[in-house]
């Protein structure tokens, strides 16, 4: 668990960082179709299907 941690840990402060900067930036709508799209995206990388491919 902990080496998973280590591996995960730059891309979600990077994401932080980002997100942090870019907040009060972005409009309304394109910090929604943002969003949208991240959880879009964690539906198809969670999806059974792909399980083969993906570990």
């Amino acid at each position: 668990m902990v080496p998973l941690c280590l591996m995960t840990a730059p891309a979600y402060g990077i994401g932080l960082w980002a997100g942090a900067r870019l907040f009060g930036v972005a409009s309304e709508a394109i910090f929604r179709r943002i969003c949208l799209g991240m959880i879009a995206l964690a539906v198809v990388i969670g999806l059974p299907l792909l399980d083969g491919l993906l570990r």
